[in-house]
């Protein structure tokens, strides 16, 4: 997919995910914090926002949310939009050069 204006397309795309990347951790730390409040802001001094720590902390005990179907999928159809739309502009794309 990158042959044609290698690296120019590749830097294109590195650039374009960390910028939607970036608004959409800002956005959702947003909704965390006006969801949780104070329980967030504690938990946002402990954790990094983008590089994880890899130390065991016996101390605290993550709860696993119940599996929710629905909930999954509202939250992933934008993301399967998204893969559809690539994956049919990149056929028909193939398709008219070949």
């Amino acid at each position: 997919m990158s042959n044609v204006l290698v690296p120019y397309f590749q830097v294109a795309v590195c650039v374009f995910f960390a910028f939607q990347y970036y608004i959409l951790v800002t956005l959702e730390e947003e909704f965390l914090l006006n969801k949780f409040g104070m329980e967030y802001e504690q938990y946002t001094r402990r954790v990094p926002r983008f590089i994880p720590l890899f130390v065991s902390k016996k101390t605290s005990v993550a709860v696993q949310p119940s599996f929710d179907a629905h909930k999954g999928w509202k939250s992933e159809s934008r993301t399967l939009q998204a893969f559809v739309l690539i994956t049919f502009a990149l056929f028909f794309l193939w398709k008219l050069r070949g």
